[in-house]
C-alpha cells in the first residue's frame, strides 16, 4: 500500500509540473511572447511562421511586416495532442 502511494504522488507531481509548463506557455502564447518550456524545431520556408515543440503540445507564431517593415508577431496558436487549444490573432 505505501508503494502505491509512493507511486500515486510522485504521477500526480508529473502531472502538476506538466500542466504549469502547458499554462505558462499557452498564456505567453496569448501575449503574442515566445513560450519558455518549448524548443524552437524550425522556421517555415517563408522565414515568417516559428513552430516551437513542448512535451506533447506545439506552439506555432506567425509574424508579419507592417507599413514601415517592422515584423510583429501576429498570430500565435497552441495545439495540444494535435488538437488546436488556444489561438490569438491580432
Amino acid at each position: 500500500m505505501k508503494k502505491l502511494r509512493i507511486v500515486l504522488v510522485a504521477v500526480a507531481v508529473v502531472v502538476v509540473l506538466w500542466s504549469a509548463m502547458l499554462i505558462t506557455d499557452t498564456v505567453r502564447s496569448q501575449n503574442f511572447q515566445e513560450p519558455v518550456f518549448a524548443k524552437e524545431i524550425r522556421v517555415e520556408a517563408d522565414n515568417d511562421t516559428i513552430v516551437y515543440q513542448g512535451l506533447g503540445y506545439t506552439v506555432k507564431r506567425e509574424f508579419f511586416a507592417n507599413q514601415n517593415g517592422e515584423r510583429f508577431c501576429g498570430c500565435s496558436e497552441v495545439w495540444l495532442f494535435g488538437i488546436l487549444v488556444s489561438a490569438v490573432i491580432t
